[in-house]
C-alpha cells in the first residue's frame, strides 16, 4: 500500500511596526492552506526577521475551530522547530485525523519575551480514498 505524502511551504512575516503577522506563498490560499494526502508535511520560514525575532520552542497553537480557543494538538499532528527557530515544520498524519479542520496560531517571539500570533489557519484533511 503506498503512502501519499503532500509538502506544502508558508511563509511568514512579522511587521514589527504594526506587531502583526502574514501569510504568503504558494502554499497559502485566502486563509487556507490544504494538504491533500495520507500524510501533510506543512514547513513555515520566517521570512527576513527583524533582529531577535524568531518562532519561540512552541510556534504552533492549535485552538477549537468554533471558539478558537486553546486546546491540546491533535492525535497525529507533530511540530517541530527547525533551523535555529527560523522555521518550524507540521507534520499531519491525516489517516489519524482526517477528515477535519484544523485551526491554530502561529507564533513568533520578539526580544523583549513579547508575543504575536495571527488569525488561525486553516489546515484541511479529506477523507482516505481507498
Amino acid at each position: 500500500m503506498a503512502i501519499s505524502v503532500a509538502q506544502s511551504a508558508v511563509t511568514v512575516t512579522f511587521n514589527a511596526d504594526t506587531k502583526t503577522v502574514s501569510f504568503g506563498g504558494a502554499g497559502y490560499n485566502n486563509g487556507q492552506i490544504d494538504l491533500l494526502a495520507d500524510v501533510g508535511l506543512l514547513t513555515l520560514e520566517l521570512l527576513n526577521p527583524p533582529q531577535g525575532v524568531t518562532f519561540p520552542s512552541a510556534p504552533i497553537q492549535f485552538v477549537n475551530t468554533s471558539r478558537l480557543r486553546p486546546i491540546n494538538p491533535p492525535r497525529g499532528a507533530t511540530v517541530h522547530r527547525l533551523d535555529g527557530a527560523k522555521a518550524t515544520l507540521l507534520i499531519i498524519a491525516s489517516q489519524v485525523v482526517a477528515p477535519e479542520r484544523l485551526s491554530f496560531y502561529v507564533l513568533v517571539q520578539t526580544p523583549d519575551g513579547e508575543f504575536f500570533g495571527t488569525d488561525p489557519t486553516i489546515v484541511t484533511m479529506p477523507p482516505i480514498n481507498g
